[in-house]
């Protein structure tokens, strides 16, 4: 057996440091479940998060170039609430942006002495090329809960921004902030809900700004709830102000709709009020025969007609609730009305489930019209052109102009669990229908991660924002590519902004390996040349996977921002002129065993891209044979406790001599504890790779691996050869799984040096205890 020991900091066990961000909750499981479902800030137990001392910055992934070098929340995140969701952004002119977003960083926990915060704000005085952090919003007695909407004056320049308060155990008001410098600053609220107390929550705000007696006036709606439990239902109210948000009124609002939720409110020409909403049909709206439907108004908001259903939605579940790989993704109607007041057509978006009664596609987005105000509805067409995996958080904004138009949402990968943005640029024909051209991508791959932030339990945002301009479209989303000392990916704000009309091109891809032979932990450099064959390609992409056997290493000529993650490599190339090429070299590892490895690479770009069949190409890497070794080693039997809810985690070391190229691994966890979703464990490289093997799996059901808590036992064993990732597995755990993130990523690497486990206990009232580690290394010599 090999040297297995304790990390030790003199006689003493070494544990992470750390710090204490949140309060534990006491007391049984019983009093684990939330009381307000959908208060999602307050839901759920406050966990200790602590930081993962090596977790260091230079292990965060390089943010990406033009789409974009920094993320809009510019403030680096300084605990473990460090999540950035739910964005929203107005186009101002002049290269002037303001953009807003759910902020738990802002979020202290500590109503009872001092007002709390959960918005965040940027602006950007050079169509986003930099943004300036501006923290939160002004300081009011009751604080504020987020999920803000955002609005614009386009004749005065002034900005609203509508969300609740905080008040205590529930929200008691809408608040109204306004700006008149561009949203650098704003002032107190003013309550956009007089005479409201019973829970109003997700506001939505717009500002008229077509030509007439009603420009500047402003609009407000918003979700009224009161606690689930007591038989009531929810609302959908409405109030307005015609004295640049000075006041609002009717006093207590106008009832549009009983039961319902998530409302959008949207305005067209003459003077039309639109409110759109999501309503089910059990009792308190939040379940049954889900509906989208909208009311208008054609006096200003004075008086509403009859409910008109806007779409049909096939899921049947709470507010459309899709439950992406665990994660809340409700159903929202997201609105745009051409702004020219000529051609008045009406668009939502919104996603679904495509296949509520089986099939593996949980979510696709979806668009309908209206080109008679509102009257009648088209049939929904779908926006995302993939098929497989889930499409969600759908967006659209027109350009200035009113025939183009940018739709964006999140593709989820549902083999892999990493996701990333895309874009489609549409235009319309004369009957209002859109031609779209094909999808691009935003963002690289990252992990679908939700509910690590001690404020946000099971959630993933619920929207995205865009906002026209002349001749671009800018947009907002949110993605988990970067990690801090707290968790190795966290959601932060990014910003593009899209040309449009977009030029057509061709992008043609080759792909390059040398040698395109090798052996078992030996290199090749894999070059990636992208071709603009036709005109210019704007926003180009390029995507680069391997499969399960050849590992990605950092090196090569990263000439472009590039993002690795697991075996995926994304690039923003930036804007490819007529004729020119942007190339990108990777270096790659053999790992497990022979074999013929295929490299695919497939670039996209915002432009208009006349012959997709040459975005994608392919190569081959034989793998040959090498000599190879394996080392086992083990703890032996031990009894070492996992503290329960404590700012520190355990950390095994396990010294590995000088052996060669790592290439395979398994690790085996044999532990008892009462509540396995309180746990995380990481395998730790000694280059410092860190890898999620199992974080915050099982429910309440109790230990790793079965039988006796030694080396005797059955243990839980993590390999990337399983069939079953731990996520899809059950307590005890006892066999073989894939991990959170592949073992894989850690391998290619020198295998010499100290790997580490480490374990954390994330929540209270129960403690673990661990009987056995092993671990088993192959390496080539």
């Amino acid at each position: 057996m090999g040297d297995f020991r304790r990390v030790r900091a003199g006689a003493a066990i070494l544990v992470c440091a750390a710090m204490l961000v949140g309060s534990a909750a006491a007391g049984d499981k019983a009093r684990r479940a939330p009381h307000f479902p959908f208060l999602k800030h307050f839901s759920g137990k406050m966990q200790v998060v602590p930081p993962l001392p090596f977790l260091a910055a230079d292990q965060q992934t390089a943010a990406l170039r033009r789409i974009h070098h920094s993320t809009v929340n510019a403030t680096p995140d300084a605990a473990a609430n460090d999540s950035q969701f739910d964005s929203q952004i107005v186009d101002l002119g002049g290269g002037k942006l303001l953009a807003v977003f759910e902020d738990s960083g802002e979020f202290d926990g500590d109503q009872g002495n001092d007002p709390d915060h959960y918005t965040g704000y940027s602006w950007s005085d050079n169509n986003g090329l930099s943004w300036n952090d501006s923290g939160h919003l002004p300081d009011t007695a009751t604080g504020d809960y987020g999920r803000p909407s955002l609005a614009a004056d386009s004749t005065t320049g002034e900005v609203y921004l509508a969300e609740s308060d905080l008040g205590g155990a529930a929200p008691t008001k809408i608040m109204v902030f306004k700006s008149t410098d561009s949203g650098h600053t704003f002032g107190a609220p003013v309550t956009g809900s007089p005479g409201v107390t019973q829970t109003p929550v997700f506001p939505s705000i717009a500002v008229n700004n077509f030509s007439g007696g009603a420009q500047g006036r402003i609009y407000l709606c918003w979700t009224q709830y009161s606690d689930p439990n007591d038989g009531t239902t929810g609302r959908i109210m409405f109030s307005r102000s015609t004295d640049h948000g000075a006041s609002f009124s009717p006093n207590a609002g106008t009832l549009i709709s009983i039961g319902g939720g998530n409302c959008a409110v949207a305005l067209g020409p003459s003077n039309r009020v639109y409110i759109f909403y999501y309503r089910g049909g059990a009792a308190g709206g939040i379940g049954g025969d889900n509906k989208l439907f909208v009311k208008k108004s054609a006096d200003g908001g004075l008086s509403f007609g009859a409910a008109v259903q806007v779409a049909d939605l096939k899921t049947t579940s709470a507010f459309g609730d899709l439950t992406v790989a665990g994660a809340y993704v409700p159903t929202l109607p997201i609105i745009a009305i051409n702004p020219v007041a000529a051609r008045p057509f009406m668009y939502v978006v919104f996603n679904d489930d495509p296949a509520p009664l089986g099939g593996t596609d949980i979510a696709d987005t979806y668009y309908v019209r209206s080109t008679d105000t509102g009257a009648t509805w088209s049939a929904p067409v779908r926006i995302n052109d993939q098929t497989a995996g889930d499409q969600f958080f759908p967006a659209i904004a027109f350009a200035k102009g009113g025939e183009r138009l940018l739709f964006t949402y999140n593709s989820r990968d549902s083999t892999t669990g990493l996701y990333h943005r895309r874009g489609r640029v549409g235009v319309l024909n004369a009957s209002g229908a859109v031609v779209m051209n094909q999808s691009f991508q935003l963002s690289p791959e990252s992990p679908f991660v939700h509910g690590a932030d001690p404020y946000e339990f099971g959630y993933s945002g619920e929207y995205e924002g865009s906002a026209g301009g002349t001749g671009v479209i800018s947009t907002l989303w949110s993605d988990t590519r970067l990690g801090n000392s707290f968790h190795l990916n966290q959601p932060d704000i990014r910003f593009a902004q899209i040309a449009v009309p977009p030029p057509s091109t061709n992008l043609a891809v080759t792909v390059t390996p040398s040698p395109a032979s090798t052996k078992l932990g030996e290199n090749s450099v894999v070059t990636v040349k992208v071709t603009a064959t036709g005109g210019a390609a704007n926003d180009a992409f390029v995507s680069i996977t391997t499969p399960f056997g050849l590992q990605f290493r950092a090196g090569g000529t990263w000439n472009r921002q590039c993002s690795l993650i697991a075996n995926h490599t994304g690039c923003s190339l930036g804007p490819i002129p007529a004729g020119g090429s942007r190339t990108v070299e990777l270096i790659v590892k053999g790992i497990y065993a022979p074999g013929t490895r295929t490299v695919t690479a497939t670039a996209t770009t915002s432009s208009n891209e006349t012959t997709p069949a040459n975005n994608t190409a392919q190569a081959n890497i034989v793998v040959s044979g090498a000599g190879t070794t394996v080392r086992n080693f083990s703890s032996g039997n031990i009894a070492a406790v996992i503290p329960d809810n404590t700012p520190t985690g355990t950390v095994f070391g396990i010294d590995v001599p000088n052996e060669g190229i790592g290439v395979q691994a398994t690790v085996g966890v044999r532990l008892n504890h009462a509540y396995d979703s309180d746990l995380e464990m990481y395998l730790v490289s000694p280059l410092g790779t860190v890898v999620p093997l199992s974080i915050q799996h099982g429910g309440d059901g109790d230990n790793y691996g079965s039988g006796a808590n030694s080396c005797a036992g059955t243990k839980t064993l993590f390999t990337d050869l399983a069939a079953t990732s731990i996520s899809q597995g059950s307590p005890p755990f006892a066999g073989q799984f894939k991990p959170d993130s592949p073992i894989a990523s850690a391998l290619g690497e020198p295998s010499d040096g100290r790997w580490r486990l480490a374990f954390r206990d994330i929540a209270a009232p129960d403690f673990g205890t661990i009987g056995c580690l092993t671990f088993s290394l192959t390496v080539a010599n």
